[in-house]
């Protein structure tokens, strides 16, 4: 019989993450956390993992409230680049927004959305990297400069209470997913395996990915950005899920599995809620994390009085 607690599920969305933060508030709320023994995150799940884990709740929460912009899309303003109409003719137009903005920021993170909707659609992968490899090869303005400071600034990977899996892919076809337990690795190789988890390909790092250990890795979103089936491959057999999408499929656990969905019942912004940093947004999300976790109270205290009853 396995002798862990309640697992930890954090998806990927960029900035939608805020929305993690407001569920573990709540958990804490309903004295959860401390049966928590595990987490696993890709992308900003990742991210947020450590950040709760290791700096706490206020911290992290502090950390969201500064986010700026500029720190989730670092871009240079000496260089700039196109995505033209037919490079995106597969993807619904409709879903990137209409702004009209004469800031030249703002521009150049439209810009760039027309490039990261690419990758939600059903592009070949490696087509996608070769056209993302040319564009890097002409100047690509955008590095994890900012989102590597945030994590040596922010993170103490020495003070890991809880066991931490971060979801990197492969950055080779066919760019299988890779779960890392950062206890395994030094504290330099577990940040850049934070680095690895949201590293958007080609878009952070060039077309080879981050580097750990001589392999290169891309963004866990890719391969796995709800990673509850790789949680419960772990040996967890009870775990809560957090989810950054309102509409989701169903997963299929193994037999005396449970599992409990912390879902958004609308929308927190689509492919370009993932990319866009307000401030406003981010405390809304926030709170809405926080009110649809405890609208699953019950469940999750049932849960939780199974597991000390263990």
């Amino acid at each position: 019989m396995s002798n862990k607690q309640i697992g930890l599920v954090l998806s990927g969305g960029g900035a939608k993450g805020a929305y993690e933060i407001g569920v573990w508030r709540a958990l804490e709320n309903l004295q959860v956390t401390e049966l928590i023994d595990g987490i696993i995150g890709s992308s900003v799940g990742a991210m947020n993992a450590v950040l709760l884990d290791t700096a706490g709740l206020e911290r992290a929460a502090a950390v969201w409230a500064n986010l700026k912009q500029s720190d989730l899309l670092h871009m240079n303003p000496d260089k700039s680049f196109q995505v033209t109409e037919t490079q995106i003719s597969s993807m619904n137009k409709a879903d990137y927004p209409r702004l009209s903005s004469s800031d030249p920021e703002e521009q150049r993170i439209l810009q760039f959305y027309r490039y990261y909707s690419m990758l939600q659609n059903d592009v070949p992968k490696d087509a996608l990297l070769q056209l993302a490899t040319n564009i890097v090869h002409s100047g690509f303005p955008i590095s994890q400069e900012k989102i590597n400071d945030l994590i040596t600034k922010n993170i103490r990977f020495a003070s890991q209470k809880r066991k931490l899996f971060a979801v990197c892919t492969e950055s080779k076809s066919p760019w299988n997913p890779k779960v890392f337990d950062l206890s395994e690795y030094s504290l330099d190789e577990r940040r850049r395996i934070i680095l690895a988890s949201s590293a958007i390909p080609v878009v952070y790092e060039g077309a080879d990915g981050v580097r750990i250990q001589g392999r290169g890795y891309f963004d866990g979103g890719i391969s796995a950005n709800t990673p509850v089936l790789q949680m419960h491959r772990l040996g967890w057999t009870k775990t809560i899920t957090v989810w950054l999408h309102h509409k989701i499929k169903p997963v299929q656990l193994p037999d005396g599995h449970e599992n409990i969905d912390i879902i958004p019942p609308h929308t927190l912004g689509g492919h370009f809620g993932t990319i866009w940093v307000n401030r406003s947004k981010k405390a809304i999300d926030q709170m809405r994390g926080a009110y649809d976790t405890m609208r699953m109270k019950e469940q999750i205290l049932s849960l939780a009085e199974r597991v000390r009853a263990e």
